[in-house]
């Protein structure tokens, strides 16, 4: 199916617009979804644009400039939680008169109320603090131009008053040149089946966990898989299921059930082996019995979407549908423990149902074959990568201590390398909305709340933009980690497909900003030690106090390293070996 890249043509009509409606200062506080906005933004030849990580701060800059110019200055942020972080700057200018324009970058509406990352209501947002308010839909090349223009008049100079918001939708792919866009995103719906969804109090009748097996037995070719949310079930009726139907077992590192990723049919980087795009084809299944809901790994979602599964079904508590992929074939809403011994008793009864388990052989094979790859030294350099890091945390983890991971590529990388240790009780993220605003806090709140020692793996950018949080140590007994892996920016931006030269892809995106991790830790009074490359010994010391460890993260061989194992880790390559 061909999608014509009408987010470029939108995003480049909107911006004309402005133009011409005499908005010439822009603040921009970058992600992927707005990356129309600021491709467009990047053609111009009057725009004067100032760009930042923290969508609080870009806010309150656009509010000064508005103070001392009079102007009318428009701030540019992605979707999610980079609106909450706009609000302070939005009461402070409508209560004081100030005339300003937010656009927001939204999800389209096929991705709103299924659990969607990064996906939150956004239309009509800052109410009541907002004059006017438009929302601009993910809309198709045959929407007429006028109509959009019309709606503009209305919201822009001269009849701005105030605080204006301009929420648009921008559906993949943004530009012509993109090519990564998920099949699952993609699918007509159409196509999508009609769902039998079956409300239980907590348990499921005999007859439903005997159609469940009889329809799971049917395929040869199904995983099973366990998402972060709604996934505490035991782990051994799940392996009993996999051994039995000869389906492997795809378990999200942020699941309780992660840590029990040292047996045989857990495939522990699934997500890595996922990301090469040949795999998804040769993997290809017919069936999937899905636990709970909320997965880090894109590529599994690329995954499903591609291999349209026969059946899928769905067991879980939670009653809203978290279809991310338009394809769950049947929905159990129940207690999942309770299901799945039950589905586990069941199985037993027949424990020859499959006699062919080539199927999960081949995913394990590619297990071994990532698991190997990982572990070797293959690069040399005097700086480590985040796949190599979290590779060789897990190991090093010492018992008693909480895990939290930052979002963007830390979450990405630990998704893909790291195998979780038996003794990691507690692992977090903030994966709500993704957002890497107020993660320091987040961390100090865990230790808190948990009263044990904790580690937290963020980014240079993740860092920077709750740096004010450190403040807080000062009333926190338990000490903290915080291991910044520091690849001089928003690297994330720079593997996705943005049509920009390497100097405006800086400008606008990756926007490095050194910062001096000494005078950090001195000032929050905090131990210092800064790393060329990984050491597990860091791990292996006692913690006395609140501790800042900074590694330096060869950005170029981490992107390198990444293409390396997403090359290798294949049927045809794993067979050579």
């Amino acid at each position: 199916m061909t999608l014509e890249p009408f987010s470029q043509s939108l995003a480049e009509f909107i911006i004309s617009t402005l133009m011409d409606k005499g908005i010439r200062q822009y603040f921009i506080a970058p992600g992927y979804r707005s990356s129309p906005l600021i491709q467009a933004l990047a053609r111009s030849k009057v725009a004067n644009t100032s760009v930042h990580v923290d969508e609080r701060a870009i806010g309150f800059l656009a509010l000064g400039f508005a103070k001392a110019t009079k102007e009318i200055p428009a701030i540019i942020v992605t979707s999610g939680t980079a609106l909450g972080n706009l609000m302070p700057a939005v009461m402070e200018a409508y209560h004081d008169n100030i005339n300003m324009l937010i656009i927001s970058a939204d999800r389209p509406f096929e991705l709103h109320g299924i659990g969607a990352n990064q996906t939150t209501y956004q239309e009509n947002f800052f109410a009541p603090f907002t004059n006017t308010a438009l929302n601009i839909p993910a809309l198709s090349a045959s929407t007429p131009m006028r109509s959009i223009y019309t709606a503009l008049d209305n919201l822009l100079p001269p009849n701005l008053n105030g605080v204006a918001h301009l929420n648009i939708g921008f559906k993949k792919p943004f530009f012509k040149e993109d090519k990564n866009l998920s099949p699952s995103l993609t699918t007509p719906l159409h196509l999508k089946r009609n769902v039998q969804t079956q409300l239980g109090e907590s348990f499921l009748e005999k007859e439903q966990i005997d159609t469940i097996f009889q329809l799971c037995s049917r395929y040869k070719k199904g995983i099973i898989l366990v998402g972060q949310k709604d996934s505490a079930v035991d782990i051994y009726p799940l392996l009993t299921l996999s051994k039995i139907l000869g389906w492997p077992l795809c378990i999200d590192i942020l699941s309780p059930l992660a840590k029990y990723q040292n047996n045989r049919e857990v495939i522990s980087h699934f997500d890595l082996i996922l990301s090469n795009g040949n795999n998804l084809s040769s993997l290809k299944i017919d069936a999937i019995l899905q636990i709970g809901h909320r997965f880090i790994s894109s590529s599994t979602l690329a995954f499903i979407g591609q291999s349209k599964p026969k059946l899928h079904a769905h067991i879980t508590s939670s009653t809203p549908s978290m279809d991310l992929c338009h394809s769950f074939t049947h929905r159990y809403v129940c207690s999942a423990n309770s299901a799945i011994k039950a589905l586990a008793s069941t199985a037993k009864n027949f424990p020859n149902s499959c006699d062919d388990t080539s199927y999960s052989a081949l995913w394990q094979t590619l297990d071994q074959r990532a698991e190997t790859l990982l572990t070797q030294n293959r690069m040399e350099s005097s700086h480590g990568t985040l796949l190599q890091f979290f590779n060789k945390t897990a190991p090093s983890l010492k018992k008693g201590f909480a895990l939290f991971i930052g979002n963007s590529l830390s979450i990405r990388a630990a998704s893909k390398a790291f195998k979780r240790p038996r003794h990691l009780e507690h692992i977090f993220a903030n994966r709500g909305l993704s957002g890497i605003d107020g993660n320091i806090a987040t961390t100090i709140g865990i230790a808190t709340g948990l009263q044990t020692p904790t580690i937290a793996c963020i980014g240079d950018q993740t860092f920077l933009h709750d740096l004010s949080s450190l403040q807080m140590l000062k009333n926190c007994p338990y000490p903290i980690m915080f291991v910044v892996l520091d690849n001089q920016g928003g690297q994330i931006f720079s593997r996705l497909p943005i049509p920009l030269n390497e100097q405006d892809l800086n400008h606008f995106f990756i926007n490095s900003s050194p910062i001096n991790y000494a005078h950090v830790a001195a000032l929050f009074d905090m131990d210092y030690h800064p790393l060329n490359g990984f050491s597990s010994s860091i791990f292996e010391t006692t913690l006395s106090k609140h501790t800042l460890v900074v590694i330096e993260i060869d950005k170029t061989l981490d992107e390198t390293e990444m293409l390396y194992l997403q090359d290798n880790i294949t049927l045809k390559k794993t067979a050579s070996v």
